[in-house]
This record gives C-alpha cells, structure tokens and sequence, in this order.
C-alpha cells in the first residue's frame, strides 16, 4: 500500500559496522523474490546471504537456489525442521561455511553424515537442542567460532578439552568457543557440573587469574546476557599462544568461555 511519507528510510549496517539512515525507495506493487533479493542486494550494498530455515518449506531448494544464483551464501539455519528436511538442506547447500542448528530432533544413525559437516573448518557453528556434541566430537573439530546451547559435558570433559588445546593437537582454528550449561537440578535431571566446577575444570591447569574485558566475538545472547563474571583464567599453550577462560552466569545458566588471544 502507499505509504503517507516518501522516501522512507532503514536503519542499515555498513561494512564497518556502524549504522546509517538508508534511503528505501518507494516500492513498486507486485514485486516477485528475484526483484526483492535485488532490492536488498543494492539497499544493504552487500551480496551476501545467510539463509534461514525454519520449520519447513512450501518451496523446492532448487527454486531457492535458484533465487540466489550469483550471489554467496554465508551460512545455513535449519531451526525446528523434520530431520529428513535438514538433512536434505545440508546436502543440497554443501559446502558450508557457517552453520546453526536449533530443535532439531535427529536420529542416533544421522551422526556418521552429521559429522561430516561439523568436522569441516566452518567459520561459525551454533547447536541447541538437537543432539549431544560430546567431548569427542569437539575435540574433532577445527572451527572459529562454536557456541553450544545446554551442553551435557562434565567438568573432566572441559579439563581435556583445554588439557588438548594446550598440548596443540585440538582445534588449532578456534577462535572463540562458547558452551551454556543449564544448572537446574531436579530428581530425574542432575546437574551436569559439580558445585566445585571451576576447581574440577581447571584441575592441574597451569593458569593465572586475571580480569580482562573480553569483547563479545559474536552477537549472542550469551554474550550480550550477562549477571555476574565468576571469574577469569589465562593459559598458555606450546605454541606460546594465549586463552582467556571465562567463567559467568545467568539466571540458571553458567556459561564456559574460551576465547583464543590475537
């Protein structure tokens, strides 16, 4: 419909990352996707895209491939989707650079395919609510960025995983990696950490306390969310690089964070 003022106006991000007031030209009825991604294309004056799925499709993936031909695709988003779906998603989109997968339910025989994909050197790689990543399936990857929502790991699980960093023969990529653990304790549902959880993490761990402002590495609620830091560690590897561990809290929520220094 008309609009009673023209042109109007969005609040769009540059390359640099600070926003400008962009001048959005009066849209013409009638607009098919092609003409939209195009709009898009010259308003936001980028090229990229990530694509989310949620839940389901009412159209064919070639058509959405289709949509964007000539232009790149960042990243996949599969949120609440048929396991068939997201499987078909990632097989179609392949290779993948950075990937999100959220409440979906995959069966114990999907892991041997499901790795293949998480053991790539993605530049982003988000889980929540879909399946156990495990020690072992992280010690395996090679990724920038992970950030695990409700992780089931135990305190020797995080005692290897830094134990291995150190040593240099895991995850030599990682820049950031972000793990929520949900605290809540109930009959059925024992907390995943001991009370002592910090102690247990960094048990034999040579480290030192130190109070850095770690800058958010990406733009999450687990970042941007924060009632109390607990505490803050540095460590050392062989290869003289250095880590900040963060230990922070919200709600019921305790988060692990391990971010890799420049």
């Amino acid at each position: 419909m008309p609009l009673p003022h023209s042109p109007e106006y969005v609040d769009a991000a540059g390359k640099d990352g600070k926003y400008r007031w962009r001048t959005l030209d009066f849209v013409e009825p009638r607009m098919d996707a092609h003409d939209w991604i195009a709009h898009f294309v010259r308003i936001f004056r980028s090229r990229k895209f990530k694509l989310i799925f949620d839940r389901r499709s009412d159209y064919t993936l070639v058509s959405i491939q289709n949509l964007f031909y000539g232009l790149e695709i960042m990243g996949i988003g599969i949120s609440y989707s048929h396991r068939d779906f997201a499987l078909e998603i990632l097989r179609f989109f392949k290779p993948i650079r950075q990937l999100m997968i959220i409440g979906v339910k995959f069966y114990p025989d999907d892991m041997q395919e499901l790795e293949g994909y998480i053991h790539q050197n993605l530049e982003y790689f988000k889980l929540e609510d879909s399946f156990e990543l495990g020690i072992n399936r992280l010690l395996a990857m090679d990724s920038k960025i992970i950030e695990l929502w409700g992780s089931k790991m135990r305190s020797s699980d995080l005692n290897t995983f830094i134990r291995r960093w150190i040593a240099g023969t895991t995850n030599r990529n990682l820049e950031a990696l972000t793990i929520m653990f949900d605290m809540t304790r109930t009959y059925l549902r024992p907390s995943p950490l001991s009370d002592n959880y910090q102690q247990d993490i960094l048990q034999n761990i040579r480290c030192s306390v130190v109070g850095t402002e770690l800058s958010a590495p990406i733009n999450s609620l687990l970042w941007a969310e924060v009632d109390r830091i607990v505490e803050q560690y540095e460590i050392q590897g062989v290869d003289k690089r250095k880590a900040t561990i963060q230990f922070d809290v919200k709600g019921v929520e305790m988060r692990f964070k391990f971010v890799v220094g420049k």
